[in-house]
């Protein structure tokens, strides 16, 4: 099965994130790269980074799934 993307908006740098979703601990590198997901009102976040959003894997924060590529093209397939 090949993918396709549909749609790509880009959006501008913003000075000023959102606050990270409470419960949420995530290291300085990281933690913009959740907020960018919830400021551009993504629906999901891939991320192979297990070592610091695996515990995230599944979770919906902020309309933000977070979830593994394999994750995600194994959904898509079925």
């Amino acid at each position: 099965m090949t993918h396709e993307l549909k749609t790509v908006t880009v959006h501008p740098h913003s000075t000023s994130w959102p606050e990270l979703p409470a419960g949420i601990v995530l290291p300085g590198k990281d933690a913009p790269i959740l907020q960018a997901a919830i400021n551009a009102q993504a629906v999901i976040l891939l991320t192979g980074d297990m070592l610091h959003f695996g515990r995230y894997y599944g979770k919906i924060f902020v309309g933000v799934r977070i979830l593994p590529p394999g994750d995600f093209l194994r959904d898509e397939q079925t």
